[in-house]
């Protein structure tokens, strides 16, 4: 039976979509109705994985041009992103990290560190992400970073490909650089939208500061506390290979190109607001020298045939999904009708803060988190006016609320994480499920606490 049930969501939302294509909402034109049915068909097959996550996105590619859904620009927008290039680049790296055996030093060497319990290491792992979104300001760029390391250290450990404590740790550096840097200003793609949008809609400039004081401690600390305890609870295991201090190789020629080469990648990602140049550029630079004959660092039938492409055709398909909403204006439809209906009124702070936060938590669903802000952001001040809430106050409501990931396939970086590793989506819906709730019933409670004793709500 729990087999079929994943198999009889897809065949619902198949059957949904064709339903929005036949009967479309009165008011939805044939551009909003097309690009709902084919969002809800594509989410549909990626949330319940009954095909391939690449061949879900194929599909996508291959039905929005077949029917008109969309300009190819839209369609094949994901292939455009600079997301993108930094996971065909972080691919190609980690291939490097490992082939060279410098994965095994560094593992090696934080196994020494963190590795007194399986708690220490959770803990030892989710820390230095956070740490780690203070200075580089992209997760997608840290998810490439640490994955590799990650997975040569779980072997250190003597933890296995289908472990627990495998999938810990690789969860860990996923939900670990995603979700606390939620908190942190510039240290995500949705933050980065969010700071984009409400300066060219509402010329709201976003301070690093008072955005810190007011989402760090709750978004980010205590989403950071939460990411360890579940993984520990839900995916308990037990440190298999007693790490004893015996000395080191000296660096191969190798080990020490790819360490000179990531310190200065390491370096211009986190001064990027100085330079301006995109993590995705950096991480190229580095892709392409450890690829160029005499470097050698990832030869041509390594990255012919470790390099898994099937991630990149994925993330270009949800890429490409969260764009058809926000061009098709799909998300101003869903987000009008449900905050429309939410019937907002002055001297309800409380519960402008709730719907304000869950339906920008919902509309993830649709156009991943890094869409939320681009569809919320424009019916800020719509809100402000009928809540009597200043429009500040609700610009950072939305950030609750994209800080809340449902599933998986909503975040691109933990998407990457998990391909990186080798790791079904499928296997993660459970502890992002589990997290989401965690989110919702008490950390969303303990930021409204949080921001009336700042004096931001009545």
């Amino acid at each position: 039976m729990a087999i079929a049930v994943p198999k009889i969501v897809a065949a619902g939302t198949t059957v949904a979509a064709l339903a929005l294509v036949v009967f479309p909402p009165e008011g939805w034109g044939p551009e909003v109705s097309h690009a709902t049915a084919l969002a809800v068909f594509t989410v549909g097959l990626l949330a319940t994985a009954v095909v391939p996550e690449f061949l879900a996105a194929l599909m996508f590619f291959f039905l929005g041009m077949l029917f008109s859904v969309a300009p190819a620009t839209v369609v094949f927008s994901g292939f455009q992103s600079t997301a993108l290039w930094l996971v065909f680049a972080g691919l190609i790296i980690g291939v490097a990290v490992g082939r060279t055996g410098l994965g095994a030093r560094i593992a090696e060497t934080l196994a020494r560190r963190f590795t007194t319990t399986y708690f220490g290491v959770i803990g030892g792992i989710v820390l230095v992400s956070v740490l780690l979104s203070f200075v580089m300001p992209s997760a997608m760029s840290r998810c490439v970073l640490l994955i590799p390391l990650v997975m040569a250290l779980a072997k250190r450990l003597g933890f296995e490909a289908e472990s627990n404590g495998f999938f810990g740790m690789v969860m860990a550096v996923a939900l670990g650089n995603f979700l606390p840097a939620m908190g942190i200003l510039p240290a995500n793609i949705p933050n980065m939208v969010l700071i984009g949008t409400s300066e060219s809609v509402h010329g709201v400039f976003l301070q690093y500061g008072s955005y810190l004081l007011l989402h760090f401690p709750v978004l980010g600390l205590l989403k950071a506390v939460m990411v360890v305890l579940l993984i520990v609870w839900m995916y308990p295991n037990r440190l298999k290979v007693s790490v004893e201090r015996t000395s080191l190789e000296p660096l191969s020629r190798d080990e020490t190109i790819l360490s000179v080469l990531l310190l200065a990648a390491l370096a211009l990602w986190s001064t990027d607001s100085i330079h301006h140049i995109s993590p995705a550029w950096v991480a190229l630079a580095a892709a392409i020298i450890c690829l160029m004959p005499g470097v050698d660092l990832v030869p041509g039938k390594a990255f012919i045939e470790k390099v898994n492409f099937g991630s990149i055709i994925y993330l270009a398909g949800i890429l490409g999904v969260g764009n058809l909403v926000s061009a098709s204006g799909l998300g101003d439809h869903l987000s009008a009708w449900l905050l429309g209906t939410a019937g907002l009124e002055p001297n309800q702070d409380g519960y402008t803060f709730g719907v304000v936060s869950l339906v920008s938590a919902a509309l993830g669903l649709i156009s991943t988190q890094p869409g939320i802000p681009a569809v919320m952001v424009p019916l800020a001040g719509d809100i402000a006016a009928a809540s009597g809430v200043p429009l500040t106050t609700v610009l950072m409501m939305i950030v609750v609320g994209f800080s809340t990931l449902v599933l998986p396939y909503q975040a691109p970086p933990v998407i990457v994480a998990l391909h990186m590793a080798d790791i079904p989506a499928t296997r993660a819906i459970k502890l992002c499920l589990v997290s989401a709730a965690v989110s919702i019933f008490i950390l969303m409670p303990l930021d409204w606490l949080w921001w009336r004793a700042l004096g931001l709500l009545g």
